[in-house]
């Protein structure tokens, strides 16, 4: 469906507004509408924006002035699209590459005075850029990694300590067996020694009938 004239030309102004202001900035980040660096508590150039963020802010805002929306601009208006697509593909292609981002990056720091002190600005300018979006993954990467060691190791203790407790159970549960096997032993040895004494003392001497007979009849004869 075909836009209204009052919509396109709405539309068309807005581009134009997006266009003088690419045109108007003074410097790359802007540029691109991105985030302006800073410094962290070791002074060192901190810009928290990956190339995928870049990239994209370039699709959003080279859409206002890329050489297919020239057709039905003016001489002017065609002249500036054409300096605003220049300065959005130069923004893209050093905020986009490391080797290029970090000397603009710490340029700017010392440029814009967020090194306070010469010293200092000498110190950002041979320094390594940190491009904090990636140290901070790395740094949460890292992070998590301690986390699941920790937790590992703290399995690994509570699974021991599991083991370690398992094991003294079954030793007092083995040592309370023996035990009541020594127990029972003794008092079937007690038992066995009563029922002994008992049958001693109810059977008691005994006279063989055979011997009863001689000293009778040895007592006869002396009588005879």
């Amino acid at each position: 469906m075909a836009e209204s004239a009052p919509a396109a030309e709405k539309k068309e102004a807005r581009g134009m507004e997006a266009v003088k202001e690419i045109n108007d900035c003074g410097d790359h980040f802007t540029t691109l509408r991105l985030p302006l660096p800073t410094l962290d508590v070791l002074e060192r150039p901190v810009w928290e924006i990956t190339t995928e963020e870049v990239e994209r802010a370039y699709r959003k805002l080279v859409r206002w002035c890329h050489p297919d929306k020239r057709s039905n601009m003016t001489d002017d208006e065609a002249e500036e699209c054409e300096t605003a697509f220049k300065r959005l593909k130069k923004a893209k292609e050093i905020l986009s590459d490391d080797e290029k981002s970090g000397p603009y990056v710490r340029e700017w720091v010392v440029d814009h005075g967020l090194a306070r002190k010469t010293k200092e600005k000498e110190a950002i300018e041979n320094t390594d850029l940190v491009k904090s979006a990636e140290i901070m993954r790395e740094r949460e990467e890292e992070r998590r990694k301690q986390m699941a060691a920790k937790r590992g190791e703290e399995q690994q203790e509570l699974g021991s300590s599991i083991v370690k407790e398992m094991e003294r159970k079954r030793k007092v549960a083995e040592l309370a067996r023996l035990e009541r096997e020594k127990r029972q032993r003794l008092l079937e040895e007690d038992s066995d020694s009563d029922d002994a004494q008992a049958k001693f003392k109810s059977k008691g001497p005994t006279v063989g009938k055979k011997g009863g007979d001689e000293d009778e009849e040895e007592r006869e004869a002396r009588l005879a």
